[in-house]
């Protein structure tokens, strides 16, 4: 196992050239004024993140324009000061994946030892982009009620999609303002998570509690966006704060709740168990290593668990049929030798091939009967489980250097009967499934100029 780990991350850094990525950070800009709307060049601007206490620098030109981009996403405290002015503090800006915020700020006149703050959202509408998007938050996702608990489902709530596979954990066909869902790009932290076979779905579905944000981007995105004519699902993962966080989860289904399907004579037997724990916060040794305001980590480890019995439904031979008895079939049978019917429906035993005679006795006989002539029923166990972990590492060296890595295996067991009324044929299925992305960011001004440097997703 943990060479796997080092082979993935090691590939990921020797191939980051190669590996496209989309942006999963936000942005803001903006210019500074007094208040007769005079620009305030060579103002210092300084956004602090609420949870991780990171903070990001800046200064305004001369035009008093001012950005900075590829901020992580979180809530965010933003201050202006500049000399012959108040210190403006601006609380609560919430920054989500993909934003790009104008904020004018406006100073008043006064000693920079005098503080203004707004209390309150400064901005609630992008105005920067055309980017027509969904967004729905992690904590909210949770509290949602969904069947199984997936993520990928949420994308219905975007206006324009629909779907014939709504409930499916990983290949949702997810079909967007009308084009094929072989279309669409499904990326998790800016990698993509797709199944290139077809591109029918994604390899693995993230936990919902390790889900921080979800942006369904359906049009008038960005060209870092290109895989796809289809929409953009972005899915950011949780990353961890100065305050240790976690959460404890068991979630139980069965079948006493759940209505008979129409066609089916009983209701199916199912139990389904999802349960699991999250932690998040600052790497903290004693005495050793203190990482709040640094580093960072979030672990998940998940398991599903699914038992249900499938319901077949089936013609078989009849008794008399398996020994070639066809009396009661209402029409003759013709001997292919001469082209004559057989005797009272009855093929001789003597022309029957043993080889044809072990086989027909490998059918059950037949216990049910309906409208349609199906005469034989059954209950078959499956078994469906998944073991998903989640593991991810901030670290920031500098208001200037960050690095993140996130590595997300999953293993899902398929045990179930392929075959009506050969009990004996099952499939069993084990699929190994594992997502990683790295990135690592460099931030430098120098004529207003910035730059980012992705080291790669996988």
């Amino acid at each position: 196992m943990k060479n796997a780990i080092l082979r993935l991350a090691v590939a990921g850094l020797l191939f980051a050239a190669l590996l496209p990525a989309q942006e999963v950070t936000a942005g803001i800009y903006g210019v500074v004024q007094d208040s007769t709307s005079a620009v305030v060049p060579n103002a210092a601007i300084k956004l602090r993140n609420v949870a991780t206490g990171r903070t990001h620098q800046t200064a305004t030109d001369e035009s008093g324009n001012y950005s900075l981009v590829f901020l992580p996403i979180g809530t965010y405290e933003v201050s202006a000061e500049a000399q012959g002015f108040k210190k403006l503090v601006l609380s609560d800006v919430t920054l989500r994946v993909n934003d790009n915020r104008r904020i004018l700020i406006t100073l008043e006149v006064g000693q920079l030892a005098e503080q203004v703050t707004v209390e309150g959202s400064a901005v609630t509408v992008n105005t920067a982009s055309g980017t027509t998007s969904q967004l729905l938050d992690g904590r909210d996702m949770i509290k949602l009620p969904s069947r199984g608990r997936n993520v990928l489902p949420f994308a219905l709530l975007m206006p324009g999609v629909v779907s014939d596979t709504p409930y499916d954990r990983r290949n949702n066909r997810a079909m967007v303002n009308g084009i094929r869902p072989t279309h669409n790009a499904w990326l998790l932290d800016g990698g993509y998570n797709i199944d290139t076979g077809g591109n029918w779905g994604t390899p693995l579905s993230p936990n919902i509690e390790t889900v921080a944000e979800f942006r369904a981007i359906r049009g008038n995105y960005s060209a870092e966006f290109g895989i796809g004519g289809g929409s953009q699902f972005n899915v950011i993962t949780k990353g961890g704060t100065n305050g240790l966080h976690g959460s404890l989860y068991w979630f139980h289904r069965n079948d006493k709740l759940n209505a008979r399907n129409f066609f089916s004579p009983r209701r199916e037997p199912f139990k389904g168990n999802d349960f699991g724990f999250s932690v998040g916060g600052p790497v903290y040794i004693p005495k050793v290593y203190d990482g709040r305001n640094k580093t960072f980590f979030f672990v998940l480890l998940g398991w599903i668990k699914e038992r249900r019995e499938q319901n077949f439904l089936q013609i078989v031979p009849t008794a008399a049929y398996k020994t070639g008895n066809f009396s009661g079939l209402g029409r003759p049978l013709f001997d292919p030798d001469n082209g004559m019917p057989f005797a009272g429906n009855v093929i001789p035993a003597a022309r029957i091939d043993r080889n044809a005679l072990g086989y027909a006795k490998m059918y059950p006989d037949p216990n049910f009967l309906d409208a349609a002539g199906r005469n034989w029923t059954t209950l078959a166990g499956r078994v469906d489980d998944t073991n998903e972990k989640n593991f991810r590492i901030d670290h920031n060296f500098s208001d200037k250097h960050r690095v993140m890595w996130r590595y997300t295996p999953e293993f899902r067991l398929n045990d179930f009967a392929t075959s009506s009324g050969f009990s004996f044929l099952r499939q069993n299925n084990q699929t190994p499934a594992r997502n990683m992305t790295a990135n690592y960011n460099l931030n430098y001004a120098r004529k207003s100029l910035r730059r980012r440097l992705f080291v790669g997703a996988a």
